[in-house]
């Protein structure tokens, strides 16, 4: 006589509850958790990874607009449109030769070079590659 249907046995280092959706593992919600034998969790409670996700903004908003008051795109802009515009940024970071956006790709984004250089390259009718331009700390692109 079980009170409870089992949906599924966790093994250890599995994930379970919110944490769960950061690692795209799909839960069942609303679901009992029974202990099978004895257990030890490690619990990361709601409002701490809340108060850690806002850290982590907070401390990263700043660095968005320190990096973007360097770009040529932000110099004419008030210090609250700075901010708005810095919170609405998101940062990535490439490598040297890794690829920003591809000659086929349907990207309509704008790109702020904040920090090192990149270069614009476009293939010829014979498919050869051909240098079109450069860009250092400051400009901007669209594609």
């Amino acid at each position: 006589n079980q009170l409870f249907t089992t949906v599924r046995k966790f093994q250890p280092s599995e994930y379970f509850g919110e944490m769960a959706l950061v690692h795209e593992y799909v839960c069942p919600d609303k679901s009992a958790m029974q202990a099978m034998t004895d257990c030890i969790l490690l619990v990361l409670e709601t409002s701490t990874i809340t108060k850690l996700k806002l850290e982590y903004e907070q401390e990263h908003f700043y660095q968005r607009m320190e990096l973007l008051s360097t770009t040529k795109f932000a110099e004419h802009l008030s210090a609250s449109d700075l901010a708005t515009l810095a919170e609405a940024c998101v940062m990535q970071e490439f490598s040297p030769g890794e690829l920003i956006v591809s000659e086929n790709d349907d990207a309509q984004d704008l790109f702020m070079l904040a920090a090192g250089n990149a270069e614009e390259c476009k293939r010829t009718m014979s498919g050869e590659e051909e240098h079109v331009g450069d860009y250092s700390k400051g400009d901007n692109f669209c594609e």
